[in-house]
């Protein structure tokens, strides 16, 4: 393969990874998981094939206006990804904090219970 048909085949794999990263960046803030693990599965797809890819070689040769575009759609892939890391963290510690909440919940009725049906903060003088 020619150096300019492998960055051209770069360009177009990394152009679909884009559209991944958008759909993966909805599926996020819809909290459609069935769909965003499909997607994942989409993208991991397309790294394989780059990876298959023979390395580029000679960042200074041929293909200058085809490289650039690659180094926009990196660019541009990489700010999509972090958006979708901090929206994935965020969705993880708030996650963390229910879950905390629910067991301090369950702690405090089950002190309850262990206490009888009466709380122990009810005074019974009429």
């Amino acid at each position: 393969m020619k150096f300019e048909e492998m960055l051209k085949k770069r360009r177009d794999i990394l152009s679909e990874y884009l559209k991944l990263s958008l759909k993966q960046r909805n599926c996020i803030e819809n909290e459609e998981l069935d769909r965003l693990l499909q997607v994942l599965d989409e993208k991991q797809k397309l790294i394989d094939e780059m990876d298959r890819m023979e390395e580029l070689r000679g960042l200074d040769g041929e293909g200058g206006i085809i490289k650039e575009e690659i180094l926009n759609l990196l660019k541009e892939i990489r700010d999509i990804e972090e958006e979708c890391y901090s929206s994935l963290y965020e969705k993880y510690s708030e996650l963390c904090r229910e879950i905390k909440d629910v067991n301090v919940t369950r702690k405090i009725r089950s002190y309850g219970e262990m206490q009888g049906e009466t709380g122990i903060f009810i005074d019974r003088k009429k």
